[in-house]
């Protein structure tokens, strides 16, 4: 937010560094998780979408509100991305 909002010459305070330092450090962390549970990921989908029960022996409780909070987050982003399209056009880095 305070790169969106500063700009990525803000001075003494290097924002833009700082973005791209967390970045990193996200994206690995994201990169780990990711490959941890891979695996699992056909078996969860495919069980969640034919409605056979979890691994307990019992169905996953509100199907429809997580595939619905799953689009209604994927429109978002993607409406926020095309909101602020225009303030990264600029940035060179």
């Amino acid at each position: 937010m305070a790169l969106a909002l500063l700009g990525h010459d803000t001075g003494p305070i290097p924002v833009l560094l700082l973005h791209k330092a967390s970045f990193i450090c996200w994206i690995a962390v994201t990169g780990l998780h990711v490959l941890a549970y891979l695996w699992r990921l056909p078996r969860l989908i495919g069980a969640d979408l034919r409605r056979r029960p979890a691994r307990h022996g019992t169905l996953a409780p509100r199907r429809a509100g997580r595939w619905s909070l799953l689009a209604l987050s994927l429109g978002a982003g993607l409406a926020v991305a095309l909101a602020g399209v225009h303030l990264a056009s600029g940035w060179g880095g």
